[in-house]
């Protein structure tokens, strides 16, 4: 239909399978909707012949609108329930390909074969855990998932994806699960070598790491300026910057919201302890630990 080819909207533990989605605007759009199965499915852009049918009368052509932006996969951020009716997880996505994102689209102010919404329900933490096996992306420009516009646009700079095979190597070099994850310091610097960075992407792929996020909840005043200082069994050293609770998507008003400073590692023995702005040990007047759904 050249809009969106699946719109799933404020669903829960649905899953997609099989099929060619191709010639829309949006190709999957997920929006306030969890746990989520894509499975055995080809993804397309703008396809060739889609482009000469549409181009010459200028009519249904993708991109008519300029501030458009081309997405194969356009995905949550954050989790859309919470308490009761949590499950835990994002996306899950299996034996997908996406390609055609790379040609056609001039008239495209952006074009993904995976990007995320704007979407905030508590803060810019990402929390839409999720997990890929066997996806393939073909683009001979080397993008892969839109984590400046996430970071640039929408703050969230702490994106997980583990890669369970390994197939999102773009040095076909992984030899099992590893990590596509923000390209941060405070993402990427325990990891050493590990990690190699996408520029375009503003992301990082992590090999032989499967990473599992959990977060300390502490009181909010006097504490803008703390770091979570994660140590490794080696002695290497990772600091984390807090993150407001927000009470909407625009402002925080209430006294009780937490400074949430989220931790993604793979498994091992880890020390962590909190500092100040002048690097002096500290201790919150309360801590409250957290994890995500492995």
């Amino acid at each position: 239909n050249q809009n969106h080819g699946i719109h799933a909207n404020n669903i829960g533990s649905a899953e997609f399978r099989g099929g060619v989605i191709q010639d829309n605007q949006w190709g999957v759009y997920i929006e306030r909707s969890d746990g989520i199965l894509i499975e055995n499915m080809q993804i397309k852009g703008y396809t060739d012949l889609i482009k000469d049918i549409t181009i010459p009368s200028n009519r249904l052509k993708l991109c008519r609108t300029q501030d458009w932006r081309h997405e194969g996969l356009t995905m949550m951020n954050t989790r859309w329930r919470y308490g009761e009716h949590d499950n835990g997880n994002g996306l899950r996505m299996k034996n997908v390909t996406f390609s055609d994102y790379d040609k056609n689209t001039d008239g495209c102010v952006s074009s993904w074969p995976i990007a995320m919404m704007n979407h905030k329900y508590h803060d810019t933490h990402f929390d839409y855990v999720s997990s890929w096996e066997n996806v393939e992306i073909v683009d001979s420009r080397g993008y892969m998932f839109d984590g400046c516009g996430a970071s640039q646009r929408w703050g969230f700079d702490d994106i997980v994806i583990n890669d369970l095979d390994g197939s999102l190597d773009p040095t076909d070099g992984s030899a099992g699960p590893s990590a596509l994850v923000s390209n941060f310091p405070h993402m990427t610097k325990i990891f050493g070598d590990k990690c190699t960075a996408y520029a375009d992407n503003c992301m990082a792929y992590c090999t032989d790491v499967c990473l599992r996020t959990f977060y300390y909840n502490v009181e909010q005043f006097e504490t803008e300026n703390w770091k979570l200082v994660i140590t490794n069994a080696n002695g290497d050293k990772m600091e984390v910057s807090g993150i407001i609770e927000a009470s909407d998507n625009y402002q925080f008003t209430d006294a009780w919201k937490y400074m949430k400073f989220p931790v993604s590692l793979p498994a091992g023995t880890y020390t962590a302890e909190f500092i100040d702005e002048s690097g002096n040990q500290v201790w919150p007047a309360f801590i409250e630990e957290k994890w995500e759904n492995p």
